[in-house]
């Protein structure tokens, strides 16, 4: 019987998944955008991201954001989220900001500015007036990735990032890693238990948090591990 050569299955899907996520998603913290890898090699990809971070990113203080006024009155403006949640718009005041999406705040806008834009007619068929909010730049945040990875240590990332981004630019678990019970610590509470085989069997990613500031992640230690050897046989070479 042909003996298997011991390769831990927890580790070995590690780096299948790995490699997943570095094909899906490139960070640059220090920029406002999400590329994969370049837009030269895949620019069809970036029109739909940034429109997905519009959908889903939650504002906070330190987030830029670009206010676009166009049609029969024109307006550019930077705004930055303050400490206390909002933007501060000349004329108009602050406007709450934090803990909404992109969206979500051009909606609040538009309802907001109406009142001193009459052609934005709250986003209506009739409007000959147009708004737009973007993300400028986003802030960024520490996290402590730790455990049984390669890489431990703390790490400034994207306001946006979530456990699994943490993992990845910490390398991921080395080889005494669990891959059935990553925590996600928030002031010394469990948030959030991973489980990868759920992603890697059947890509639920619902205990992937988005991270905020100060948040741990910590890898366990591999309890036990089944070795199997032997001949395998496909199924269908055996009709």
């Amino acid at each position: 019987m042909k003996q298997a050569v011991p390769v831990p299955a927890l580790y070995r899907n590690f780096q299948i998944l790995y490699r997943a996520l570095k094909e899906e998603l490139e960070w640059l913290n220090s920029s406002h955008m999400v590329i994969i890898y370049s837009n030269i090699q895949r620019p069809h990809l970036n029109l739909c991201l940034i429109c997905r971070l519009h959908q889903i990113i939650m504002l906070g203080p330190g987030d830029e954001l670009l206010l676009t006024i166009w049609g029969e009155t024109q307006l550019f403006s930077q705004f930055v989220v303050s400490r206390e949640g909002n933007i501060i718009i000349p004329n108009v005041g602050p406007v709450p900001a934090q803990g909404v999406t992109v969206e979500a705040l051009k909606t609040r806008l538009l309802n907001r500015l109406t009142s001193f834009y009459s052609g934005l007619r709250n986003g209506g068929h009739d409007a000959n007036t147009w708004l737009d909010v973007s993300i400028g730049k986003l802030r960024t945040i520490q996290v402590f990735v730790l455990g049984e990875v390669k890489k431990p240590g703390g790490y400034a990332i994207s306001s946006m990032s979530t456990s699994f981004l943490a993992l990845y630019v910490a390398g991921g678990p080395n080889i005494n890693g669990s891959l059935r019970s990553i925590e996600v610590l928030r002031n010394n509470k469990n948030i959030s238990t991973i489980d990868f085989y759920d992603y890697i069997l059947r890509g639920d990613k619902s205990k992937d948090v988005r991270l905020q500031d100060g948040d741990v992640v910590f890898v366990k230690t591999m309890v036990s591990e089944l070795q199997l050897s032997g001949i395998s046989y496909d199924r269908q070479s055996m009709n």
